[in-house]
């Protein structure tokens, strides 16, 4: 932050490694600053939140990038919610079906193999559980 003019000056690098310069009054740049630790708090209760769905936990580069706008954050950060609430609301059998398919990155045969069942019975399962994934009103 530079301060000239009695105008703070604030530089952001976008998501797209360009950047924008913006200047706020002292008390604005004071509000941006306390929004931006509370961005990255959110950031690492999501790691935390949804690090579940993955053995390792979130792999680098593939959930949040820093230099990440706003924007960029809020809309992934609805877009997530929304998708663990529809899944929240398939049976269980279909909730441990698709985490284990889509989110763990086992395939049918290995759910099956996990399930004492045969690979057709997870594939229509997973097939009817994004049916009502798809209908799901936002």
């Amino acid at each position: 932050m530079d301060t000239q003019n009695g105008l703070v000056t604030i530089t952001y690098t976008l998501a797209d490694g360009k950047s924008i310069r913006l200047e706020v009054a002292p008390e604005i740049a004071a509000v941006l600053k306390e929004t931006d630790t509370k961005v990255q708090s959110m950031q690492r209760q999501d790691r935390r939140k949804y690090s579940g769905f993955y053995e390792d936990g979130i792999t680098e580069g593939h959930a949040f990038d820093k230099q990440e706008t706003l924007a960029d954050l809020a809309e992934r950060r609805e877009t997530c919610r929304l998708l663990h609430e529809a899944i929240d609301r398939l049976t269980a059998i279909q909730r441990r079906r698709i985490i284990a398919y889509y989110f763990r990155d086992l395939n049918l045969r290995e759910i099956a193999e996990v399930e004492g069942t045969n690979h057709t019975t997870i594939a229509k399962c997973i097939k009817g559980a994004l049916k009502k994934l798809r209908r799901f009103e936002y």
